[in-house]
């Protein structure tokens, strides 16, 4: 079991990847993986807190997805269809 400052670490780090980009082609896998890697190696006293910060990256996620389907929109007029 990792110590509790290695797991804010951790989590920490993940986020400053997150937010520059830096974790792949998919986001949502990478954070899929972190929080069974987090959750299941931290004390039960961490999960409320380990859960909110992962809740911070799901909204990094959605506001990021909600621009680039913004951005597609707008630059065409017309939405995208996936």
């Amino acid at each position: 079991m990792r110590t509790p400052s290695e797991i804010r670490a951790r989590v920490t780090e993940s986020m400053a990847r997150l937010r520059d980009g830096q974790v792949g082609a998919d986001p949502r896998g990478f954070l899929g993986a972190l929080r069974r890697q987090v959750l299941d190696d931290a004390p039960a006293r961490m999960h409320l807190l380990i859960s909110a910060r992962l809740a911070e990256m799901d909204k990094l996620l959605d506001e990021r997805d909600a621009l680039a389907h913004s951005s597609a929109t707008t630059a065409t007029g017309v939405p995208e269809v996936e």
